[in-house]
């Protein structure tokens, strides 16, 4: 066997999960371990580190025991660019030569530093359980592992060693995994060498999935809602969160008037059954967050028929602006999920679809009926849970207040789409489940329209720093 433990000094992690820039990347991905290491053996100038590196780099991707992490938190910070194009009027070779020198002269730009808390003794194996190297490459690796100081940025200081023996798996290889992963791939050293020569990053190198397995080792799988594909489109303008519910009412109405003749149930579930759902996606839960909704999403169903499904397609391809009560019009237009970085964050399904233990609401929840008593919405929000396919939650917490920043309190939302219709019991609530939750999470007598729409936040850390 050969195993490496890495063990965090600090008890966090600075790392920023190459899918998603707000995200910490847990468990470490092989590669970013690999590259650690081929960082140490040529500052360190290890002989024969390089023998040693394309004996590893040839092996099966390793299991990995790692702890949860506790929390995350994402610090927003402002720093210089890189690549700048040069006014026209300035005499190129002296501004690129001030800006080479004087990075205060380069305009700025926001970047996050996403980073996590460890919980337990904030020490992580990688395990190939079924290798054992030579002696000398084994003398070699753990020479190599000694040298390296930090996993993640240069604040994720860790302690490296080969080991005899390590605890059971809790990610293993595994083709039909949820979780994905970057791992080295033969010939992976002679890339790095080649882009460093260029003068280039390193790129991603190859996926894996994992499977995650619990303390039995039997797979972990999470919780899935009714709800399945996220269309996202991008507004032309922005819409104020309170009054989510008449945009969603509005893209109903014309994506029913866009559809083929006559309408699909699946579009307006006047036939009862699992029908759209349509949803706001405002800029909630980061430090300057505005609750301005950017977007709005239409959710399919899980299971639905191809012809219901093609349906939905040709109405959704049509739409090309909202007409507003008032008169006023709205451009939009589909959201491309591949063009992350030129995509804000709040129009990608990963900011609504992660999963997570923790759900607090964007939009109040409309319950499906009203508590005899403020303890008793627990009770009614469990049965609200298992009727759209999710677990129980272990803990309920309801308030007049998101933890979200941004959000507007559950009495400035507009909840009625036609004047007279009966009062109902409205709140903000967070739910704490056993078990991770994937999304999208919809709950409540509105979720077709938008209300009870949640947000993941993984730990309550984040929450408290929303």
């Amino acid at each position: 066997m050969l195993a490496f433990r890495v063990h965090y000094l600090t008890g966090r992690v600075y790392a920023m999960d190459p899918t998603d820039r707000n995200r910490v990347e847990w468990p470490p991905h092989p590669e970013r371990f690999f590259s650690a290491l081929v960082a140490a053996a040529y500052q360190a100038a290890i002989p024969g580190a390089r023998e040693a590196l394309e004996w590893l780099e040839r092996q099966r991707p390793p299991q990995i025991a790692a702890p949860p992490l506790a929390g995350e938190r994402i610090i927003h910070g402002y720093v210089p660019v890189n690549d700048v194009e040069v006014p026209k009027k300035v005499r190129p070779e002296a501004f690129e030569e001030a800006l080479g020198v004087l990075p205060t002269l380069r305009p700025k730009r926001p970047r996050p530093f996403p980073s996590g808390a460890i919980a337990g003794d904030a020490t992580v194996y990688f395990v190939w359980p079924e290798v054992e190297p030579p002696a000398p490459i084994r003398a070699r690796l753990h020479a190599i592992a000694a040298n390296v100081t930090y996993l993640g940025s240069s604040m994720s200081l860790v302690a490296v060693d080969v080991v005899e023996e390590a605890p059971a798996p809790n990610y293993v290889p595994a083709p039909e995994g949820d979780v994905v992963m970057r791992v080295p791939f033969p010939g992976r050293l002679a890339e790095l060498d080649h882009l460093f020569g260029l003068g280039e990053r390193p790129r991603p190198g190859r996926w894996m999935r994992y499977r995650r397995l619990d303390g039995r080792g039997r797979p972990v799988e999470p919780a899935r809602p009714v709800f399945g594909d996220f269309f996202p489109f991008r507004l032309k303008g922005r819409w104020p969160l309170a009054a989510a519910l008449v945009l969603t009412d509005t893209v109903r109405t014309a994506v029913m008037s866009l559809a083929d003749d006559p309408v699909p149930a699946i579009l307006h579930g006047h036939h009862g059954g699992l029908h759209c759902a349509y949803v706001p996606l405002p800029f909630v839960g980061a430090d300057h967050a505005t609750g301005a909704v950017l977007g709005f999403a239409v959710l399919l169903p899980s299971g639905i028929s191809w012809p219901e499904r093609a349906a939905v397609y040709r109405a959704l391809g049509r739409l090309r602006s909202l007409a507003l009560p008032g008169g006023r019009v709205l451009e939009v237009e589909p959201v491309n999920n591949f063009q992350v970085g030129r995509t804000p964050y709040a129009l990608t399904p990963w900011r609504w679809c992660r999963p997570a233990r923790v759900w607090a609401s964007v939009t109040p929840v409309v319950f499906d009926r009203f508590p005899r008593r403020r303890e008793r919405a627990a009770e009614v929000l469990a049965e609200s849970c298992r009727f759209v396919g999710l677990p129980a939650p272990r803990r309920v917490v309801v308030s007049p207040f998101s933890p979200l920043r941004g959000v507007p309190r559950s009495g400035d939302f507009q909840v009625n789409r036609r004047p007279g219709q009966p009062v109902r019991y409205v709140s903000h609530v967070v739910l704490e489940f056993d078990q991770d939750v994937e999304g999208p999470v919809l709950l409540g007598a509105g979720r077709y329209f938008g209300l009870g729409w949640f947000a993941p936040v993984p730990e309550a850390e984040e929450a408290a720093h929303a």
